[in-house]
């Protein structure tokens, strides 16, 4: 059982590494080149645009100037909450990557660090899931099947359906109000 989570978090950590990387984060060589570890890589949910690219979504998605004030301040708020969780993530990534590799091997350690690793990595999730749900009640449905299609987006830019949207065969776009 303790196996099969250890090879389940590690290839979570070596499918999840892209995401990462093209946020800006570990570059190869070290624990992150071949052979080594990936700290940081934590997503299978994709990480929401930074507010930094509100010019490029407002004229890609043709917002209004309240939309994109609003989703400015979602992405602002979003960027703030989300940075120091995927610091602490890879900083748990690394921490556990340096046990697993470490010259005496301590399990109860490794298995401790996991579990840190597990917890970083769902609050980054749940922050992304979070800043998504905000951003669904900013934008049209229309204008947030643009926006998953487009970069860093986990759509399909011909079909206006997401990866997981196109597996259960519907394309739905919309949110429950809570």
């Amino acid at each position: 059982m303790k196996r099969t989570m250890l090879v389940a978090v590690m290839l979570v950590l070596a499918v999840c590494v892209t995401p990462v990387w093209s946020q800006g984060g570990p570059k190869p060589g070290g624990h992150g080149g071949p052979g080594g570890c990936m700290p940081g890589a934590v997503m299978s949910v994709p990480l929401p645009p930074p507010a930094g690219a509100i010019d490029s979504i407002t004229e890609l998605l043709g917002l209004t100037t309240e939309q994109a004030s609003s989703l400015k301040d979602v992405l602002t708020s979003s960027d703030e909450t989300i940075q120091p969780l995927l610091k602490a993530s890879a900083d748990a990534s690394k921490a556990l990557c340096d046990a697993v590799f470490a010259s005496e091997y301590d399990a109860a350690t490794v298995e401790e660090l996991k579990a840190k690793l597990v917890t970083a990595q769902t609050q980054v999730m749940d922050a992304c899931i979070n800043t998504w749900s905000q951003i669904r009640e900013v934008v049209t449905a229309d204008q947030f099947i643009k926006l998953k299609a487009g970069p860093g987006g986990c759509g399909d830019p011909s079909s206006g359906t997401s990866t997981s949207d196109t597996k259960s065969g519907t394309a739905s776009s919309t949110v429950k109000k809570r």
